[in-house]
């Protein structure tokens, strides 16, 4: 009984301060950002309105920021960019509200998981590595995005491309905090350039669309299509404007882009899929077989359709 009414305070004492914590982050942010730069508070704007709007926050969200519990599962998928996990993973993993890092290993040449120059990474009692096996291309991301989703283990999902370092890690709590709000979130740049490859939202509503639509082949439109079923399910999108001021892409050519898939004219798949997904083709997720499975390490093979 004593136990339980520790707790009760506890919580209660956590829900009352929350306010308390949620001005102390905006401050100590608006005081890092500067007057030449756009204001935390602006970061956020909803494209269903058009009005610039501050940080969404729930009551479930707030009380776990509140807390300090562990809630995300942070995704990426990669094939033969090793160069870049060190830097990427490295400025996540430290994150207290990130309570995994699932590497999906979509065939790279070297695997990661045994790979001797990403051990700092791979070591990290955070970071999971999922391999598929016997792949030869990467068909299109939909397939490596799909398997994190599904062996991801907590409630929140934030998926970013290999290429995205996290500059400022107040970005993790804000976003932590729309837990419960029936949003989900992307980001633009200040020369208003999508950042497609990141995307925060609840596992349960990327399930409940099915995912990331597998019909589609090579690079494009696997996120847009992505974002439409999520607002035609119910949520709301909201776009973090300069993202480029929380995350920093690290620059690459088209020819990278583009290595790992059959089709090399990007411009042409990504019509291609969007005209899939206008005529509502939507393919389920793969199903997979598991080789092996550790605590840290899970090899995967597709089952063909």
């Amino acid at each position: 009984m004593e136990g339980q009414c520790a707790l009760y305070c506890f919580c209660l004492r956590a829900l009352v301060d929350v306010p308390q914590r949620i001005r102390w982050t905006l401050r100590q942010r608006r005081s890092t950002v500067g007057t030449d730069r756009l204001s935390y508070k602006r970061l956020f704007v909803s494209r269903l309105d058009g009005k610039l709007e501050t940080p969404e926050a729930s009551a479930l969200g707030v009380f776990f920021l509140a807390i300090g519990a562990p809630m995300i599962s942070l995704i990426t998928p990669v094939m033969n960019r090793s160069d870049r996990i060190v830097r990427c993973v490295s400025s996540w993993v430290e994150q207290p509200l990130i309570t995994e890092v699932i590497i999906v290993d979509w065939s790279s040449t070297v695997p990661v998981y045994t790979d001797p120059s990403l051990t700092s990474v791979t070591s990290h009692p955070k970071v999971k590595v999922i391999r598929v096996e016997n792949e030869t291309s990467f068909i299109a991301q939909a397939f490596a995005q799909n398997v994190g989703l599904r062996f991801a283990s907590q409630p929140c999902i934030c998926k970013i491309d290999i290429d995205h370092v996290l500059v400022d890690p107040a970005f993790v709590k804000t976003l932590a905090q729309s837990y419960g709000t029936k949003t989900f979130h992307c980001g633009t740049s200040r020369g208003k350039v999508e950042y497609w490859g990141f995307v925060f939202f609840e596992k349960k509503h990327g399930l409940k669309v099915g995912g990331y639509n597998e019909a589609a082949r090579g690079w494009g439109y696997d996120d847009t299509d992505f974002y439409k079923r999520l607002r035609k399910s119910g949520l709301r999108k909201v776009v973090v404007q300069n993202i480029d001021e929380v995350l920093y892409h690290i620059p690459h050519d088209t020819d990278l882009r583009i290595a790992n898939y059959i089709e090399k004219d990007k411009d042409a798949s990504n019509v291609a899929n969007q005209q899939l997904a206008l005529a509502g083709q939507l393919a389920p997720m793969s199903k997979y077989t598991i080789k092996k499975a550790t605590t840290k390490y899970v090899s995967l093979l597709r089952v063909r359709r």
